[in-house]
């Protein structure tokens, strides 16, 4: 069983690195204060192909069906983080078809800011329902 844990964490890993790292790029680029429109334009759709597939990819490698089968009790949460990637899909493609043409005001930018800091919270939840699945088996095989 360690093996398939080890192996299970290391496509989670993955899964969330490159995720992670678009997520940076638009964390630094609100820290600066960027207001080029062209600049954000490049970015969010990056950011959207990312995320989709990072979504995709937890869907359809059954990722969240792993953690139902080793620990039913967490339908809700796992149930939970699956709406929330419709809401944080529709989210971001509201603030791409906002996109202003030419400058960014920073008031686009305090709402880029706002849903990153969701995206963020919804794969902290995701990652700590994975880790309390198998904590929950493991812990229960001593």
């Amino acid at each position: 069983m360690p093996r398939e844990s080890s192996h299970f964490d290391e496509g989670l890993e993955k899964a969330h690195q490159a995720l992670l790292e678009i997520m940076d790029r638009v964390g630094a680029l609100i820290q600066r204060g960027e207001t080029d429109g062209s600049v954000w334009r490049q970015v969010l759709h990056a950011l959207h192909k990312r995320v989709w597939d990072h979504f995709e990819f937890e869907e359809r490698n059954g990722y969240l069906e792993t953690v139902l089968q080793r620990e039913p009790g967490l339908r809700h949460r796992v149930e939970e983080l699956l709406r929330q990637h419709d809401e944080l899909r529709r989210g971001l493609s509201d603030l791409i078809h906002r996109l202003p043409a030419g400058r960014a005001e920073p008031d686009y930018l305090v709402q880029i800011a706002h849903w990153l800091g969701k995206l963020r919270l919804h794969e902290i939840e995701e990652n700590t329902v994975v880790q309390d699945a198998f904590n929950l088996v493991l812990g229960g095989e001593d």
